[in-house]
């Protein structure tokens, strides 16, 4: 099954978001311990979940630095992965900046939108005349008690696969 249509369908099944996080972390097994869910997704919306484990806490027992900024790169890539053709672009990250402005200590929300005339017009029309595009995703974090917890500027570069000159 394609990713575009498990995300499609696990928009509106319980039993479709289960099978996503499954693929997910079998398909990128760093992620794996961290226990990342994909908690909502549509094609312009995702809400990832970081819960509170010891695998994702600090020496202060809050969730680690590096654990919002993964779980920030990971809600952006999934999210700019679902809203473009499947195989045509090559997506791979370029920088990623986080500013924490609260501790996390309870389960914690990472949200990424981006509008569907942002795909088009910052996306899909810049690809038809250039290799490669820089895209700067803001991905928020907040707690259960709507605490914000960070903020990352993840910059992406989406690149024509024929244009890659590094094999995969």
């Amino acid at each position: 099954m394609k990713l575009n249509r498990l995300i499609e369908l696990s928009s509106q099944s319980g039993f479709y978001n289960l099978l996503l996080n499954i693929i997910l972390r079998v398909k990128i097994p760093f992620n794996k311990p961290h226990r990342f869910r994909v908690k909502f997704i549509h094609p312009t919306q995702l809400i990832v979940t970081i819960p509170y484990i010891r695998k994702n806490k600090n020496h202060i027992n809050s969730i680690h630095a590096c654990a919002l900024a993964t779980a920030s790169e990971f809600a952006s890539g999934i999210c700019l992965a679902s809203a473009l053709p499947e195989n045509a672009f090559r997506i791979i990250l370029k920088s990623l900046n986080m500013q924490y402005h609260f501790q996390a200590k309870s389960q914690t929300f990472i949200s990424f939108e981006m509008s569907p005339t942002y795909i088009q017009n910052q996306i899909v029309e810049p690809l038809k005349k250039t290799d490669a595009i820089l895209i700067e995703c803001t991905v928020k974090a907040h707690d259960v008690n709507h605490n914000h917890i960070s903020t990352g500027l993840i910059t992406w570069q989406i690149k024509k696969w024929d244009k890659v000159k590094t094999p995969v």
